[in-house]
């Protein structure tokens, strides 16, 4: 099921960025379409005189308080105008639902019945040479 709903929204997705006015009579059962704003992105400026590695951290950073705390200390960068999307209704999220139906309980390993069981063999004694000296 997910894998039609993601064929059908990339097909979807390619015909509104060519100019394709889709009325609710074009979409298949289940489907919609919303203008969204694209989510901005959060990256170093070009012209700052950094190293890759220290820009792949600075960003790294933003990007988990962003999440965390909903904070920023990059500027955002990217489009900014509305664009139509294609969406599974009630669904913004395909990959939640992908992570819902991995969600599977692991498996315990088998247990053997008691007579079967290792049990470690008890400890032989072993006879001790005691000499005397006189």
């Amino acid at each position: 099921v997910l894998g039609y709903a993601r064929a059908t929204l990339k097909g979807l997705d390619e015909r509104l960025r060519a100019g394709v006015h889709l009325t609710e009579k074009d979409l298949p059962e289940g489907f919609e379409v919303l203008v969204r704003r694209p989510d901005p992105r959060y990256v170093v400026p070009e012209g700052l005189p950094i190293p890759a590695s220290e820009r792949h951290c600075a960003e790294l950073l933003d990007e988990i308080l962003g999440r965390a705390l909903g904070v920023h200390f990059l500027e955002p960068t990217g489009p900014t105008e509305p664009k139509p999307q294609a969406f599974v209704r009630g669904h913004r999220n395909l990959s939640a639902l992908e992570a819902e139906t991995q969600e599977v309980a692991p498996h315990p390993a088998p247990r053997r019945p008691p007579h079967q069981e290792h049990r470690p063999s008890p400890a032989k004694r072993t006879p001790v040479a005691t000499t005397v000296d006189d």
